[in-house]
């Protein structure tokens, strides 16, 4: 049994012969930005879906060349995958810089399935829609794509 598994005070159980994992807190991980290179500015964009599909949320930011924020973003999404919300997120804050004039942008995620069906420009039905979107945009936003290396899988947003 495992904590979280217990709906209870611990102490109690624990006198009434559960045992636990001792689990020792986990510790922040340390991140960094890279700044976009003159003249670009950088998307990050990240989302979560409790469930695969599930309720969903995504959203992302914009800074320029000196680390500046532009304009942050978000949405609370209905019953979606989390792959379908990262794409999302990317064109959502693509038409949101192509709405302010911004023409150079470097766009950031951390998930590389993501990466490879933008990439590809192909991907399954339902992504199709976001998909066109993506491909209108370029005619109007140069962009750059790259994927942050996660060293443990993410699930925090999601739970």
């Amino acid at each position: 049994m495992t904590p979280k598994n217990w709906q209870g005070d611990l102490s109690t159980a624990s006198r009434l012969g559960f045992e636990f994992e001792r689990r020792s807190p986990q510790l922040p991980k340390k991140v960094s930005w890279s700044p976009p290179t003159d003249d670009w500015f950088k998307l990050n964009c990240n989302s979560a879906s409790k469930g695969n599909p599930g309720p969903a949320s995504s959203g992302g930011l914009l800074r320029d060349m000196r680390g500046r924020l532009v304009f942050p973003f978000y949405e609370c999404l209905d019953s979606y995958t989390n792959t379908f919300t990262e794409l999302y997120a990317v064109v959502q804050g693509l038409e949101i810089a192509h709405e302010q004039g911004i023409q150079l942008v470097w766009v950031e995620i951390d998930t590389q399935s993501v990466l490879h069906i933008i990439q590809r420009a192909a991907g399954h039905w339902k992504l199709q829609g976001l998909l066109t979107r993506l491909r209108i945009l370029k005619a109007f936003v140069n962009q750059i794509f790259s994927c942050l290396q996660r060293r443990e899988p993410s699930g925090g947003l999601s739970r």
